[in-house]
């Protein structure tokens, strides 16, 4: 799939953004509708949108879009698609390659995937959106983008997946024997999780969604 529209904090007039993402094959036509999309990186389905309608002004351009947090602590959001692959909802843990969704253009003209990597005071500020998760900084600086967006070519090139924000709370989780020693290894969510309950650093499973984990671990620090 061929990057031919905007790139990362290019300035885009028409609506007055320095854009906090990448556009793929934007201006092919419609050749490549309903293509696969395919997770970047591992990690949990944090947020499916709704079906677009005029009713939400198309999820406020966006369209259908499907956001995923990675074990790094960031975010990346998948938009315009044509739908949600079957078996795609919040919570969802997904591998690298997965399928996701397809190729759309729903919120737009022309078929393309827009591809975004925030952090996490920008999935807060999504999350907390009077139209949640559609938040889009049209009319912000490209310092304001910069401090929540990330370079997705970059974020895409790194390998490493303990990021530093985390790094002393992953060791105090392992002596706890919250963490696996490999930072690289899979860890079993829910298993987690229960070991959060039992030692009432949560009240409830409900109020732990699984997928929050690695949240979870970067606030340990504050409890030892």
């Amino acid at each position: 799939m061929p990057l031919t529209g905007l790139d990362w904090l290019e300035y885009y007039g028409k609506h007055k953004v320095y854009h906090p993402g990448i556009d793929f094959n934007w201006s092919y036509g419609w050749k490549d509708y309903g293509q696969d999309v395919v997770s970047a990186r591992a990690g949990h389905i944090e947020y499916v949108s709704p079906a677009p309608t005029w009713k939400n002004n198309n999820n406020g351009g966006l369209g259908w879009f499907v956001i995923i947090i990675h074990a790094d602590g960031n975010y990346t959001r998948y938009a315009h698609l044509k739908e949600p692959a079957d078996g795609i909802k919040v919570a969802k843990y997904v591998k690298e390659g997965e399928l996701i969704g397809y190729l759309g253009n729903s919120g737009t003209n022309s078929p393309h995937l827009h591809f975004e990597v925030f952090n996490r005071d920008m999935a807060i500020k999504q999350a907390k959106h009077w139209r949640k998760w559609c938040y889009y900084p049209s009319g912000k600086s490209k310092q304001y983008v910069q401090s929540y967006y990330l370079d997705p070519w970059v974020w895409l090139s790194k390998q490493e997946i303990i990021p530093e924000w985390a790094r002393d709370s992953w060791e105090k989780a392992m002596k706890l024997g919250l963490a696996p020693k490999d930072p690289n290894a899979e860890i079993d969510m829910l298993e987690f999780q229960k070991i959060l309950k039992n030692l009432k650093i949560i009240g409830s499973v409900d109020k732990m969604p699984a997928y929050r984990a690695m949240v979870v671990i970067d606030k340990l620090s504050d409890l030892f």
